[in-house]
């Protein structure tokens, strides 16, 4: 129903694109994540599949219950012969030939129940919970891959768009300056090269700032495609923050491989394709085993010349009832029943070493994540510390430019050089939030965050 409600809100808010951008409708990561798990196309394809695993799951209990049939037949025959009998029994051909016409109708009820078949029944139901365990633990990493998308292209979403008002600071800024340097120019305390300079500046950042806004419009439409609403909802206002960055050094690596190894829907699935061979061999080797069976049905039917039988509904001129039971002990079947359980056994040999490959796996997606989201938050304060050095160079520049021991023009330079410092620190934590996501998803679950994030 949330889902819905969230739905409902961008679907009627989405239509006015025109309009300013505070009309956009507001969505949240969380309700972007919601609205993907129940529009993603790829994410309920896989959905999909339980379907199948449960109807297995179904079938194999009803190998426990009798089955039941039943028929209604009707026949009729029509016959033309010239050849009879003598009181002798010898053959006499007759001059001329004589038509015989008979119909017959037949009811009959049919139950059959496997009372015991070496438990390949019991196995079977195994093998297909097992199935559905399978299943589950595929559409949880799809999940998984499904938020990791999302938040990527979410994040993107907020930078481009913080973009955009650092880019429309910047422009203020420089149009500040233009105006500055028209006034010194109207007093004569300047040159018209500097006028021209400050002039191509605003000129620059205009550019910018609608490559800015046009990159936020992409970043938005990728959201959408993620999400499996675009065509649908037109645009929204993304509303969050990146996640705040922190040192990995309060975290253990090793901490978080136990808690992948333990809970990674890749390693479930793994665990239970194991478990699901492991029944299968059990029902192979079943095969060898003695079964029992019982059955028992019940028909009527009639007969009579000509054709009044045919379609009659209630045949009751004969009528009975049989039962049986049934013992089957396979002796020797060329070789097949060894050739099954060979291959079973080579299937759970085969489900042990890819679940002992996925485990490792894991640990080393696990520890290459980690190492990736310690050297994101190494070179974000790399650049904090450049950021910091270009404003405090600019602060000087400013006061030497007063006591005019620096030109406009090499000023100038060196606010484009904090401007490009600022960007460059915005993306290197998105880059710090992009390997915060990535070792969520390596490790299944969310990690702690410190700072009560």
């Amino acid at each position: 129903m949330k889902v819905q409600i969230v739905m409902s809100g961008l679907l009627v808010l989405g239509t006015g694109t025109a309009t300013a951008q505070q009309e956009r409708p507001a969505l949240t990561l969380e309700q972007a994540v919601q609205i993907a798990r129940e529009r993603n196309p790829a994410f309920r394809r896989v959905r999909l599949g339980i379907r199948d695993a449960e109807a297995r799951v179904l079938s194999a209990y009803g190998s426990f219950l009798p089955s039941l049939d039943a028929t209604m037949s009707w026949s009729g025959t029509r016959r033309t012969t010239s050849v009879g009998e003598d009181d002798f029994g010898g053959t006499i051909i007759q001059d001329q030939s004589r038509t015989f016409t008979s119909s017959s109708a037949s009811q009959s009820v049919r139950s059959s129940l496997t009372l015991f078949d070496g438990f390949k029944n019991v196995n079977r139901v195994r093998a297909a919970r097992k199935g559905v365990d399978v299943v589950e633990a595929r559409i949880a990493a799809q999940e998984l891959t499904l938020v990791g998308d999302v938040s990527r292209a979410f994040y993107e979403a907020i930078l481009a768009q913080r973009q955009i008002g650092v880019e429309e600071r910047l422009l203020q800024s420089a149009q500040e300056d233009l105006e500055r340097q028209e006034r010194l120019f109207t007093i004569a305390s300047t040159d018209q090269v500097q006028v021209l300079t400050a002039e191509v500046r605003v000129a620059s950042q205009e550019q910018a700032l609608e490559r800015a806004i046009n990159q936020a419009e992409k970043a938005r439409l990728v959201v959408l495609q993620r999400l499996g609403t675009l065509g649908e909802i037109t645009d929204f206002e993304p509303i969050g923050e990146l996640p705040e960055v922190f040192d990995p050094g309060v975290l253990d690596a090793g901490d978080l491989v136990a808690l992948a190894l333990a809970g990674h829907p890749s390693v479930a699935q793994s665990h239970a394709q194991v478990g699901q061979q492991e029944a299968e061999l059990a029902r192979a080797r079943a095969d060898r085993l003695p079964s029992l069976s019982a059955t028992g049905s019940y028909s009527r039917g009639t007969g009579t010349d000509g054709y009044s039988s045919f379609f009659d509904f209630n045949p009751n001129a004969s009528h009975g009832f049989n039962f049986g039971l049934s013992i089957s002990l396979p002796i020797f079947q060329r070789f097949s029943m060894t050739q099954s359980a060979s291959t079973a056994r080579v299937a759970v040999d085969q489900a042990e070493e890819d679940a002992w490959e996925t485990r490792l796996g894991v640990e080393q997606q696990v520890r290459s994540a980690f190492i990736d989201l310690e050297n994101a938050f190494a070179v974000f304060q790399i650049q904090t510390r450049s950021r910091d050095l270009n404003r405090r160079r600019l602060e000087l520049a400013q006061e030497q430019y007063r006591l005019g021991a620096v030109t406009f023009i090499d000023l100038q330079r060196y606010i484009d050089d904090v401007a490009q410092a600022e960007r460059d620190l915005v993306n290197r934590q998105l880059d710090f939030a992009n390997a915060l996501v990535s070792l969520d998803q390596q490790v299944g679950q969310r990690i702690p965050r410190p700072r009560s994030q």
